[in-house]
């Protein structure tokens, strides 16, 4: 894995911090000397929330394409990553293309307008085939959102019908449940 760091560093420079959600890949020893001959500071974030979500989202996005595409799936993941990578999120109104390069990507709707603002050019069926393709995306964020909105809801009913209100004083004892490690993608 750090040589993929390195490899990524090549292309896009070396960051400062690093934000990671403290997977044993991350603070495994070797890559803790890549930040370390690097200059990168870890910044360790709570585990299971970013990387999940993102998985989650992903997965959304794909089992849409599969149903829509049973035959040719795999040929569209490459835009679902694309749409994912230029969609402004709903915390930081940037998209984490624009995070990481500051500016918008050029995506099928740019060629699109381009092709058009481009008179002798007459090249109309690879327009429609893009703009289709971004109109499929388009409809699968959006799914994807509504998705991941009734699931929270799901989850947030479940969670309360169990939960039980907790009046805590100043110098209360309490009992905190550390996680133990033990993760199904976890090496043995």
């Amino acid at each position: 894995m750090p040589g993929k760091f390195e490899q990524s560093f090549s292309q896009v420079g070396v960051p400062k911090e690093i934000l990671t959600d403290q997977g044993s890949n991350f603070v495994a020893k070797s890559l803790l000397e890549v930040y370390k001959i690097h200059g990168i500071k870890p910044i360790w974030t709570s585990p299971f929330r970013l990387v999940e979500n993102l998985n989650g989202t992903l997965v959304q996005l794909s089992k849409k394409f599969v149903m829509d595409n049973p035959r040719d799936w795999d040929h569209f993941i490459p835009y679902v990553f694309f749409a994912y990578r230029e969609t402004p999120q709903a915390l930081t109104k940037f998209s984490p293309f624009e995070l990481l390069y500051g500016r918008r990507p050029r995506g099928p709707l740019d060629v699109i307008k381009e092709q058009r603002e481009d008179a002798g050019n007459s090249t109309v069926r690879p327009a429609y085939e893009l703009l289709s393709v971004r109109e499929r995306l388009r409809q699968i964020l959006e799914e994807a959102h509504l998705n991941h909105l009734e699931a929270s809801e799901r989850q947030k009913t479940q969670y309360n019908k169990k939960a039980k209100p907790r009046d805590l004083q100043v110098d209360d004892e309490a009992v905190i449940l550390l996680p133990t490690g033990n993760h199904k993608l976890e090496t043995r």
